[in-house]
């Protein structure tokens, strides 16, 4: 097979995996990013990317916590936002054609680790790489993108870096530390250095420290820059010791979805560790044979598998650190890196003189097969309606799951279900959480004319948050439809001094003060 019929292998299993992506909706986090976004709206400088956190520039009021310096991801959405102003199709778009571009770098780079420059073997490793079940979250989902991206620039740092060492040439260099650079703004890539400075003593069997400090010297900037725009460090807690029993579960889980990614759990928050599940071991065991074979039972240890295996580890222990985390939870797309490694792995055992009578009609059943998973598990990332339905099935107890799907619901007309869907979010809430589920809940129940349980309900709200002033709304505008017109007027008088620029309420308040003949009582905010 020459270079030619390996790119054209690649790109038609990249495109094909994910085909079914171009037809999805915006989902989870993409609706604070990329629907009605004023923060995208307003104009900015190109610094202000740089200098403020990601949820700074999301629609979400009070934002989120913000504990990732990641502006090129956001000049990125910025520039999404505008391509997807008439829906989510180009942006759906722009993450296949980020993976193909992954997969068509790492097709290049490979093919120089290979003795003699197999097209052959590179083409078939790669092909599977693109046709992995387990990167649908990371290409199917808009703001996944984001590893897809950091990717790109990783594997351009790495065909650089190895045009640097091999031709002297210091542009070369100077590009694959910008890369580099590129991809730590995108994703949090700490480790990048660690594996260059073995990358290179595995491949050339000693450490070239002056071609790999650069590198060094850009984490550590990117340490001083992070921590003087956050003005935090990463929130772990070493000393839970729940923490690194999940840190255990979670490296098994991670392991698994490598070789085996089915089924793919999909969690708002994780319950447990992947250690009670047989496929995790079945899976984690078959992966640490093919990983570890070569380099227990061959001698001299083959580059090519032990360069993947470190890769695979380097690139997972950010993942595993993120256990520490309070609101730490399994992501499947954090695996779109660490899976890079398993191409070095699998073009290893392509070369072994017992593989390399593989026909391609055994290579092909296995593509079909990854391929039909991966168009699988895309279904699952089309809408909503998907997405928190899995996220229920996995974590039943978790509130949040049933609030989403309510809104979906909301969003395509069917209110019973929501309403249903509220109670069951309200149930599983605890403390100040169930107003977060209560106060759509009492509005949908306001809407279709039940207004005394409506206003019950609100009225549970402020108890448990009185400073929410749109809960305040809720009592007066429930009260004034009940004829409770003094009543209603004291409650959007609250509104109104909870949030004085709640325009709503200062509305409300003067047509039920003018009812009452008692306009003079208009507070100054609403003036």
């Amino acid at each position: 097979m020459s270079l030619p019929r390996a790119i054209l292998l690649v790109a038609i299993c990249a495109i094909l995996a994910n085909l079914n992506t171009l037809n999805g909706e915006y989902v989870l986090d993409d609706r604070a990013f990329f629907v009605d976004n004023p923060a995208m709206e307003r104009p900015v400088r190109l610094v202000d990317f740089f200098t403020r956190g990601i949820w700074a520039f999301s629609n979400l009021p009070d934002g989120g916590a913000e504990v990732n310096y990641r502006p090129l991801n956001i000049v990125a959405v910025w520039v999404k936002y505008r391509l997807g102003r008439q829906g989510p199709e180009a942006l759906h778009l722009v993450s296949v054609v980020q993976h193909l571009a992954v997969c068509l770098l790492l097709l290049l780079w490979l093919q120089l680790l290979l003795p003699g420059g197999d097209a052959r073997i590179a083409g078939w490793s790669v092909a599977l790489f693109a046709l992995h079940p387990v990167h649908a979250e990371a290409v199917a989902w808009i703001s996944g993108a984001l590893h897809t991206q950091a990717a790109l620039f990783a594997v351009g740092a790495l065909l650089l870096h190895e045009r640097f060492v091999r031709t002297g040439r210091v542009w070369a260099g100077f590009l694959a530390v910008l890369a580099y650079l590129a991809g730590l703004l995108t994703l949090e890539l700490v480790v990048f250095p660690f594996f260059m400075l073995l990358y290179d003593r595995l491949l050339r069997g000693r450490f070239l420290v002056w071609a790999t400090v650069p590198y060094f010297v850009v984490l550590a900037g990117y340490f001083v820059v992070r921590w003087l725009v956050l003005d935090t460090g990463l929130p772990l807690i070493w000393s839970d010791p729940s923490a690194w029993w999940r840190m255990v579960g979670f490296g098994v889980e991670y392991l698994r979805h490598l070789l085996w990614p089915w089924p793919q759990p999909l969690y708002l928050v994780t319950p447990g560790s992947g250690l009670n599940h047989w496929e995790s071991w079945l899976g984690t065991g078959l992966l640490g044979l093919g990983l570890l074979y070569p380099l227990w039972k061959i001698r001299p240890v083959p580059r090519l598998p032990l360069l993947g295996l470190v890769w695979i580890v380097t690139t997972l222990a950010p993942l595993l650190a993120a256990s520490f985390n309070p609101t730490s939870m399994l992501a499947l797309r954090a695996l779109y890196i660490p899976s890079m490694g398993l191409v070095l792995v699998v073009a290893w055992w392509l070369d072994r003189p017992w593989f390399r009578g593989v026909s391609a009609i055994w290579l092909t059943g296995v593509a079909l097969l990854s391929l039909g998973g991966t168009l699988l598990a895309n279904q699952g990332w089309h809408d909503d309606g998907q997405v928190y339905g899995r996220i229920i099935a996995w974590h039943p107890g978790h509130a949040a799951g049933y609030a989403g799907l309510a809104q979906y619901r909301v969003r395509s007309g069917q209110t019973d279900e929501a309403v249903l869907l509220y109670r069951a979010a309200v149930e599983r809430a605890t403390g100040k959480e169930r107003a977060e589920y209560l106060e759509p809940l009492a509005l949908l129940l306001g809407q279709a004319g039940h207004s005394s349980e409506s206003l019950s309900l609100f009225r549970q709200v402020t108890g448990l948050d009185p400073r929410r002033s749109s809960a305040w709304v809720g009592v007066g505008n429930n009260l004034w439809i009940l004829r409770r017109p003094h009543e209603a007027a004291n409650a959007y008088v609250i509104a109104v001094r909870v949030n004085p620029v709640n325009r709503e309420a200062c509305h409300n308040l003067r047509m039920v003060l003018q009812s009452l003949r008692r306009e003079q009582e208009l507070p100054s905010a609403c003036l």
